[in-house]
């Protein structure tokens, strides 16, 4: 997990995956439900 400068209203904590990384909400865990797929950065 890596932890960036928090931003107003927006948790900066994600984990690191093979060529993605998760967003995760304010208690460190992954977000879930019907926009979790929004939460995921992948590589390009």
């Amino acid at each position: 997990m890596i932890t960036l400068l928090e931003m107003e209203g927006a948790p900066g904590k994600y984990q690191v995956g093979e060529n993605q990384l998760w967003h995760l909400d304010e208690n460190g865990n992954r977000i879930e439900g019907d926009l979790a797929d929004r939460y995921i950065l992948k590589k390009q």
